[in-house]
């Protein structure tokens, strides 16, 4: 089963594009690097726009998570203080909801931020050909057991070599040997922020 990386649909072939959402599917294991990216600006799916900003953005849930916290929390203790009379509840309540609101604001802006930064570098990204220089599971993250495997790459941008790393769930991860060329879109002036094409899952 092969997964599209834009949308998650699986298909049991290998087609060039996603039959659900367009997008282009990545080049089998063993083979180059594929079909080039398209020319900019580059269409990005709406399922995984979505995903690089809220479902799939660790910073954007973290963020959302700790600001509906806050804010139940907050209101309880404000409750509980006017209910029984306690000063020391009705102080707490808005401490709690602006500590909390505000560390999830700072989660949700460096969220948006981020993701931006991807979609950015997917829809008017300078393409390059790098190389893949490893593929290893991340045993820095774990979600129910499981790790992602890290696949770092490097390319040539702005006259220096640069390195960069992505994120897969797909077990087809460690097909992607070291050595094997990739295409990869960076933002001009800001090489740091570069991405693969197509995105791994």
């Amino acid at each position: 089963m092969i997964e599209c990386s834009w949308c998650g649909s699986g298909w049991n072939d290998h087609p060039l594009q996603c039959d659900n959402c367009g997008g282009p599917m990545p080049p089998p294991p063993g083979t180059d690097a594929g079909e080039p990216p398209p020319p900019i600006p580059r269409a990005v799916p709406k399922p995984f726009e979505r995903k690089i900003r809220y479902s799939g953005n660790v910073s954007f849930i973290a963020g959302a998570i700790l600001l509906v916290v806050g804010v139940l929390q907050g209101t309880l203790f404000a409750m509980i203080g006017a209910t029984t009379g306690m000063s020391a509840f009705v102080w707490v309540g808005p401490g709690i909801l602006i500590f909390m609101g505000l560390l999830g604001a700072v989660f949700l802006v460096h969220g948006r931020g981020k993701a931006e930064g991807i979609l950015k570098a997917f829809r008017e990204g300078r393409a390059v050909v790098g190389r893949i220089v490893d593929v290893h599971r991340d045993t820095s993250i774990q979600v129910n057991g499981r790790s992602p495997w890290a696949i770092v790459y490097s390319f040539t941008a702005d006259g220096r070599e640069i390195e960069g790393k992505a994120q897969s769930w797909d077990i087809g991860a460690q097909g992607r040997s070291a050595g094997r060329p990739v295409h990869v879109l960076y933002v001009p002036g800001d090489a740091e922020h570069s991405t693969l094409w197509p995105p791994v899952r």
